[in-house]
């Protein structure tokens, strides 16, 4: 630690081998333009929000994505987390995910 500040340790990676198509990011979300993404609640009896992507700023459809929240209508740059689904539509794709 150095001058009382805090230790930053970089997260455990995974290993190469769970994916047959090589190394992927600890998340391997990718989505495309007109793509719906969901935020799951977190506690029980709390819904879910959802949002449109309108714009995929990452390499390969990787986040961050600017959404258009369903419920507010704002926009947003969104990074998603490990409560975050994408729900694929049209037969476009983008990168190697699972669909």
């Amino acid at each position: 630690m150095a001058g009382g500040g805090f230790d930053f340790v970089d997260p455990p990676l995974q290993n190469d081998h769970d994916h047959a198509s090589g190394p992927m990011e600890e998340n391997d979300m990718y989505a495309n333009v007109g793509d719906r993404i969901i935020i799951h609640g977190h506690r029980s009896g709390e819904p879910d929000r959802d949002g449109e992507i309108l714009e995929v700023q990452g390499q390969s459809g990787a986040p961050p994505y600017l959404v258009r929240w369903g419920d507010s209508g704002h926009e947003a740059i969104f990074f998603p987390g490990s409560d975050a689904t994408v729900q694929h539509f049209g037969s476009e794709t983008t990168g190697g995910g699972p669909r």
